[in-house]
């Protein structure tokens, strides 16, 4: 293909001056766009890297005469003969003149580049590319912005009340939220920051004892690309992400949801910095990369305190190989006196290697990772009988091998890996389009009830990559640009035990869901959702078979900008939830409003629920200051109602107030516990600044 066929395309389809090199980025509507890819809200997702990922995605858009094939396929955006079609267009016409060029690349529709405009961008190599020494760029070059937030609960918990008996109270400070974020950081170059933290109930103090100076939490990162002979340099607290995610798979991972296509692989980024303030899943030391474009290794070690409850310890005689924990402990929360016992009461350390082959760029490659994991106190989970199988002891040792691939229009994906003592989990998964408009994926996994993954996210119904077998449909019908159609039926099965089930048991769900957008400012879907498991039934005898338990969930959601500055979401949703001769059932209806003038925003939401228990609780994305998210349960009767207002003081600093409250009809007491709150209504505040320098 000619380079004169997009510059014609770019001039006549839409008549720009020839120096417009980049259309004006549009404005990204997070929720609505995480909705679209990951809409089956529960309170288990990953929303913390979910945002994560898409707003440094947004605040550094991704150079496509620079992208990778794996970072092009990470944005989850892109069909893989989309990815291959653009790697071929850009091999054989040189790096794009503009990102109007996007309409020239075959398989590429004008859809799929209006979700993609807001993650890109198309930056003249000759001409800006930076060969300036990293401390030049370091001064000079790249992102630079802080974060301050504060939040609290209006109404007081009893945590925070003196006890009767005259003591403190339960929680050991105040119930203020502080977030602090400083970063900087360069595509491509390099990227620093500092991430702390104080949750509501934690003190603000000084204990060497304890290592804490001033916030419970902080995250510290500097890493580098292209620095001597390291393609990729890292130091202070980081992810990595390898293969399918069996071993290492950081970040945010899609899998089941209305996109049920592009979501369901997974690509090999390496080496990533940690930004979030989940204090958990991340690694703590350093790492490096070395190679070239064909093959690349990957070298880490890391040693970071993990929280956990001691057993054992009945007095201060007891010796150190008498004590165990059950698990660790991921809330991060640090209130109390017994959670502060527990607080970094474990070490672990992690060594690991991994390495990829490009055997031939864009058709085949093979990889590996190992990882052997160390904890200074052994392990023993609690005596269960569907423990029998769980991880026990202070080392484990994890490997896989992986490969990808593609041959003609057929694009697939495997990795198997094994784990100390035998347990092993494999993944096998192809993506094809049948016919014009029409794509289908398949995936097989495999993970026996040995297989032992403490850093892996692959595609699963269980929570970890453990006693689960299952088989996973997908398919994506477009039927015209303004109507298409996509669908999932998954059915797993789990040879042991598993919690709230006393038998093998098996299950399946699906999704139908129907999409129309006959314009930009218009789109209607309807989503029906069902999922059948077993469970215990009712009563708690365990000698009779497991019940089915049957869940239904409806939604039907309308998007509509009537004017630019002016937006509507209008949404119903219900579920019934059976398990045997009981039902359950739940309704949410929800009004979005959000309206734009100059550098002011606002944001609104009401939403009325009914719901018979928690059970039938209901879930919906809500907006909310940058870099935070929410997603709140709805049980119960009552109302729950917010407003969030953004202003943009100056070109370099922004501020956001949200103010939230939710109303109960059924009670005139919330929560329990420390957290009980005397009165029928829970409400919160919220602050935060953003400056960019």
């Amino acid at each position: 293909m000619k380079r004169e066929l997009p510059l014609i395309a770019t001039l006549l389809a839409l008549s720009l001056p020839l120096q417009a090199q980049e259309p004006p980025r549009p404005p990204i509507d997070l929720e609505e766009f995480a909705e679209r890819l990951f809409p089956l809200q529960e309170e288990d997702l990953p929303y913390e890297d979910l945002y994560e990922q898409l707003l440094l995605l947004y605040t550094q858009p991704l150079d496509l005469n620079r992208a990778s094939r794996e970072e092009l396929q990470a944005l989850y955006l892109l069909k893989p003969a989309q990815v291959a079609s653009f790697m071929h267009y850009r091999e054989q016409n040189g790096p794009l003149l503009s990102l109007y060029e996007l309409q020239a690349i075959p398989a590429w529709d004008l859809t799929t580049i209006q979700q993609l405009l807001p993650f890109v961008r198309v930056r003249d190599l000759g001409l800006q590319g930076d060969s300036r020494p990293l401390l030049e760029q370091l001064r000079h070059s790249g992102t630079r912005f802080a974060i301050l937030r504060w939040e609290r609960q209006l109404e007081q918990q009893a945590g925070y009340r003196p006890r009767a008996d005259t003591l403190n109270p339960a929680y050991a400070g105040s119930a203020d939220k502080l977030y602090l974020r400083l970063r900087m950081s360069k595509a491509r170059s390099f990227s620093l920051g500092l991430t702390a933290e104080k949750d509501a109930g934690e003190a603000l103090r000084v204990n060497s004892a304890s290592r804490q100076y001033g916030a419970d939490f902080y995250s510290i990162h500097a890493m580098f690309w292209n620095l001597g002979p390291f393609k990729r340099l890292v130091l202070g607290d980081y992810q990595l992400q390898a293969g399918q995610g069996l071993v290492l798979g950081a970040g945010f991972y899609l899998g089941k949801g209305a996109e049920t296509i592009t979501t369901v692989g997974r690509a090999s980024l390496g080496l990533r910095p940690y930004t979030s303030v989940v204090e958990g899943g991340y690694f703590r030391g350093a790492g490096f990369s070395l190679g070239n474009q064909r093959a690349e290794l990957t070298l880490f070690g890391s040693s970071a305190a993990r929280d956990a409850s001691l057993r054992g310890v009945s007095d201060s005689l007891s010796l150190a190989e008498d004590r165990y924990f059950s698990a660790l402990q991921s809330s991060g929360l640090h209130r109390t006196a017994s959670e502060l016992a527990n607080r970094h009461a474990v070490r672990e350390s992690n060594l690991g290697l991994t390495g990829r082959w490009k055997v031939a760029p864009g058709q085949f490659s093979l990889g590996f990772t190992s990882l052997y994991t160390h904890f200074n106190t052994r392990q023993q989970p609690q005596d269960h009988l569907y423990n029998r199988f769980a991880f026990r002891g202070k080392e484990n040792w994890t490997g896989s091998l992986f490969a990808e691939g593609r041959w003609q229009q057929l694009s697939y994906f495997t990795e198997w890996a094994l784990s100390q003592g035998g347990g092993w989990g494999s993944l096998t998964g192809l993506i094809a389009p049948l016919s014009h408009g029409l794509d289908v994926s398949l995936l097989f996994r495999n993970y026996t009830p040995t297989f032992y993954s403490f850093y892996g996210a692959a595609f699963a119904e269980g929570s970890r990559l453990q006693n689960e077998t299952g088989l996973y449909w997908g398919l994506k019908y477009r039927h015209s640009r303004a109507l298409w159609f996509t669908a999932y039926f998954d059915h797993y099965w789990f040879p042991w035990l598993r919690y709230r089930v006393s038998a093998p048991s098996q299950g399946h769900d699906y999704l139908l869901r129907a999409n129309w957008q006959p314009s930009r400012s218009l789109l209607l879907y309807f989503q029906y959702r069902g999922k059948l498991q077993e469970r215990d039934a009712p009563g708690g005898d365990k000698s009779r078979a497991p019940a089915p338990l049957y869940r239904r969930q409806y939604i039907l959601n309308l998007d509509h900008s009537p004017l630019p500055h002016l937006q509507f979401r209008s949404r119903v949703q219900w579920s019934r939830i059976t398990l045997e001769s009981s039902t359950s059932r739940g309704y949410l209806l929800v009004q979005d409003i959000s309206y734009s003038l100059g550098r002011w925003r606002l944001s609104s939401r009401y939403a009325l629920f009914d719901t018979d228990d928690w059970e039938s609780r209901q879930y919906a994305m809500e907006r909310d200051v940058l870099w935070a998210f929410s997603v709140p349960a709805y049980y119960g009767k009552g109302s729950r109602y917010y407003a969030l207002l953004q202003w943009k003081v100056l070109p370099n600093l922004d501020i956001w107030l949200r103010w939230a409250r939710t109303h109960f009809r059924d009670r005139e007491q919330i929560g329990s516990g420390h957290a009980r709150i005397e009165g029928p209504h829970r409400s919160q505040i919220k602050m935060q600044l953003k400056l960019d320098f």
